[in-house]
């Protein structure tokens, strides 16, 4: 009777423990999940009442010149492998390049997010995902979201590899380089467009812009891209299960390697011809 008082009490302390502990546990878990691009304390770098009163030209000068020191410091800590110590800095120069405007702020998130990706940092990368997609989804709402910003935007989620997003803004950018009949910077965006679809595994996709970079290659007269081209596009082709067309592309890329003389590429492209 006695251990069975003891038990019974036991598991009486207990469950009013758990509450406590679990309290206390979502407590923490609160206060690591708090954003770090939402802090909101006064920064030395920032003068009083900013939001009343925009910064001059002059300040936004400095304040640029102390961010890109900032920049520094956070690089060297990553350097020097104090990867907390760099993204503490680094948060802080994202929150103070909110106030040189989106496009500045943009280009920094991009910078730092392509160090978050690389380094498999997923919550540092969550943060500055969600941070971008806010900047876009404010400006669409207001009308804002013109070339500066969505260039910018494009290669930002570009650098974090997020594909759906740097897509939108690179078909924005494509319809601003064909107007600008700039060939380089049209094969360019071509490129990278083709890249993304590729790391998506959008083979139909890739395959329509890597048909349009050989056509721009073949009217430049330029052998080198469209050797290129053609590689990419064989084994784009082979992913789609399209025999035909990765044959025909094939052919034609053997004849310039033997017009070439490529000796070393010829006997791998004839092997995988007769597979």
């Amino acid at each position: 009777m006695k251990i069975l008082t003891f038990l019974l009490s036991f598991l009486v302390i207990l469950s009013l423990g758990f509450p406590l502990l679990a309290q206390e546990n979502g407590e923490e878990e609160t206060e690591e999940r708090e954003n770090p691009l939402e802090l909101t304390e006064p920064d030395p770098l920032l003068r009083p009442a900013i939001e009343q009163r925009p910064l001059t030209p002059l300040e936004q000068r400095r304040l640029d010149e102390n961010l890109d020191d900032l920049a520094v410091q956070a690089a060297n800590e990553w350097e020097a492998n104090n990867p907390e110590a760099a993204f503490e800095i680094w948060y802080r120069e994202l929150r103070l390049r909110r106030f040189l405007g989106r496009v500045a702020e943009v280009n920094a998130l991009g910078r730092v997010g392509q160090v978050a990706w690389e380094s498999e940092r997923n919550p540092d990368l969550a943060v500055i995902r969600e941070r971008l997609e806010t900047i876009q989804t404010e400006a669409e709402e207001e009308e804002t979201l013109e070339k500066p910003l969505y260039w910018a935007l494009g290669k930002a989620y570009e650098k974090i590899r997020l594909y759906p997003n740097a897509l939108a803004m690179y078909e924005l950018i494509l319809a601003d380089v064909r107007q600008m009949e700039d060939i380089n910077q049209l094969e360019t965006t071509l490129k990278t467009m083709g890249q993304l679809h590729l790391g998506w595994f959008k083979y139909t996709d890739a395959a329509s812009v890597y048909e349009e970079l050989l056509e721009l290659a073949r009217s430049q007269y330029d052998d080198a891209a469209i050797m290129d081209y053609l590689e990419q596009l064989a084994y784009i082709y082979d992913q789609m299960v399209e025999p035909e067309q990765a044959i025909a592309t094939r052919q034609q890329l053997l004849e310039r390697y033997l017009k070439k003389e490529l000796v070393t590429q010829i006997a791998p492209l004839k092997i995988a011809l007769a597979q």
